[in-house]
Order: structure tokens, then sequence, then C-alpha cells
């Protein structure tokens, strides 16, 4: 990797979103910093690398997302020479290091750096200041079912939840945890006085902690399926 000392000032758009940005939801709200910068200007430059006609981000895209929602026309950045390897391991390492990403958002930064192959499951370990056996528990997540990983994305449910929810190897099972455990859902079914189904199923569970799911692989899925349908519609209903 090769770093120009200069700073210089990039037009906005000119510049583009790291590829390899492992954050799949930006809620973090911009609006804090972007006033900063309109009171004090962009302090610390953001880090480029000439990708074709356009720039690609490594570092700083809260403060580039900042500019853009003040309407500013540049940012003052440093450009260093990088190929995709460094710059997948820069976005990715330095994001997780920020430890502020989701478990789903990690898990899948795990498995885009290690479907590279740059580096083993080991190499990625000592890389984070982390065990192996953390790692591989993070990429067991991505085996669940898609509804349960993008309810974990976006914070409905808890990595707490998710891991109880892996017991399950039926998914179809696993989404009617899921909708049992959302309390948007979970409320509207107490109000139908349908959640009695899902109860039947769940007879051990704790503080909307998962406590024993074998009751659960014991039911035959064809009836899982019709009880889903049913305490669905009637939660709709409701």
């Amino acid at each position: 990797m090769n770093r120009d000392s200069r700073i210089i000032e990039i037009e906005l758009d000119k510049i583009v979103p790291n590829r390899f940005q492992p954050r799949k939801i930006f809620n973090e709200d911009v609006s804090e910093l972007a006033e900063s910068i309109r009171e004090h200007g962009v302090l610390q430059p953001i880090t480029l690398r000439p990708l074709g006609e356009k720039y690609e981000i490594i570092m700083g895209e809260r403060r580039f997302r900042a500019c853009e929602k003040l309407g500013l026309k540049r940012i003052p950045a440093m450009i260093v020479e990088m190929n995709d390897r460094e710059a997948m391991e820069v976005a990715l390492i330095e994001n997780l290091q920020r430890q502020n990403l989701t478990p789903i958002e990690e898990a899948l930064s795990y498995k885009r750096i290690l479907d590279a192959g740059y580096v083993t499951q080991e190499q990625l370990a000592v890389k984070l200041g982390k065990t192996q056996s953390t790692i591989a528990n993070k990429l067991r997540l991505l085996s669940l079912d898609k509804d349960v990983q993008n309810a974990l994305l976006k914070g409905e449910i808890s990595e707490r939840h998710a891991r109880s929810i892996l017991r399950l190897t039926d998914k179809e099972k696993q989404k009617i945890i899921l909708d049992y455990i959302n309390p948007q859902i979970r409320d509207k079914l107490r109000k139908a006085k349908a959640v009695v189904i899902v109860e039947t199923i769940l007879e051990n569970i704790k503080d909307a902690y998962i406590a024993d799911m074998n009751i659960v692989d014991k039911i035959p899925l064809d009836w899982a399926k019709v009880g889903l349908k049913s305490w669905e519609e009637a939660a709709l209903k409701a």
C-alpha cells in the first residue's frame, strides 16, 4: 500500500462507497456530525483510493455522508493506492474493531473476508484479537432462516434469542419461534387469544428467552404450518 502525503479536495460526486463495507443498515444519525462539520469543517480527511474515474472510500464514510447531508460539493481526502485485498481488509477489520456492527453484519464480514481466501479463520481471529471459536459462533448465525437473520439485523431480537433459535434445525419452526419472540406480534396474538397455540409449543419460555426447544422439534412440520397460518390470521384480524 502506497500513501500519498498530499491532502486534496475531492468532489463528492466523484466518490463511491466502499464495496466491502460490512454495514448493511446505516441507522446512525449523522446530524450531529454534520453540525460539527458546518461549524468547524472536516477536521480529519477521509481516506480514498482511485477506482477508475472515481474514488472509493476506505475510511470516513460517516464524514462523507455528513457532507452530503450539508450539501457540500467537496471534501478533504488523503489518497492511497490499495489493491482489492488491502481495501477489503482495511474496511472490514476497521469496522469490526469499532464494535458497533450488528451480529449479522459481523458474521457477514467474517464470511466475506474468509470467502475471499486472504486469511484463514485462525489468522482472522488473531488479527481481531478474538478466539477462533468466537469467529465460528458468529458464522453459525448465518445458518438461521433469512427472516430470523433479518430480525437480528434490525435489532428486533437479541443475539441470545438467535442462538436459542439455532437449536432448531427446521427453518419453518425457527420462524414460528421468531414470531412468538417479536413483541408486536406476540401482543397481537395475546389480544386475539391465539397465543395458546404457540404457548403449547413452548412450555418452557422464561423471560422471553427460549429455555427448552426440544418440544418444538417433536411437532410434525405439517401441523406447524397449519398452526402458523391460523394464528397469524387471527393476529392480523385482532
